[in-house]
């Protein structure tokens, strides 16, 4: 029933990630001004880095997709 809800909501664009970021998560939202910008982000808008910051951090998010994936494996043995 889970996973149904979970494919519904990914379905719609969404994504599901967890309540409280993960130290995985932190560091990419650090790093995601300095991949490629080369410290020329002063004329970008806040609005702009904050969207790439979240970003990096929604990429950087487990996938619930994993457990799923490692957990039909272990039943089909």
């Amino acid at each position: 029933m889970l996973r149904f809800f979970m494919e519904q909501i990914e379905k719609s664009g969404l994504r599901v990630v967890p309540m409280a970021p993960t130290t995985k998560m932190h560091l990419a939202m650090k790093r995601a001004l300095d991949e490629g910008m080369g410290g020329a982000t002063y004329w970008v808008r806040q609005r702009t880095k904050q969207r790439w910051r979240y970003q990096a951090a929604m990429n950087a998010a487990p996938n619930w997709r994993n457990g799923y994936e490692q957990e039909k494996l272990c039943a089909d043995k």
